[in-house]
């Protein structure tokens, strides 16, 4: 048995823990959602993702502040990583506010 978790439909949770296939079973209850929300992995990568887009987001702003060859370099890089890390981060926080409601 995986776990249990004490939220409306428990029963249902548990026999889906319970069963003898180990997947990610999706169910309509609003209370297993956010248990599954609130306990997620979610909820750490957010800020990891927020954070990562802030420094990256420094990092291209000092080098263009500077300019010369750092910038040259890598400015252009450093900008199209920063719009990808915005893009996880926005997908992660839509994420978890889809799975909440």
């Amino acid at each position: 048995m995986l776990g249990t978790y004490n939220v409306r439909g428990s029963a249902s949770v548990r026999r889906a823990f319970e069963s003898s296939e180990r997947s990610i079973v999706y169910e309509s209850d609003y209370g297993f959602k956010r248990a599954m929300v609130m306990s997620g992995l979610l909820w750490l990568l957010i800020p990891l993702a927020i954070a990562a887009t802030a420094i990256v987001l420094i990092i291209g702003i000092g080098g263009f502040a500077g300019g010369g060859e750092f910038n040259k370099k890598y400015g252009n890089k450093l900008m199209q990583m920063r719009v990808l890390l915005q893009f996880i981060a926005i997908i992660l926080i839509c994420g978890v506010l889809y799975l909440a409601k």
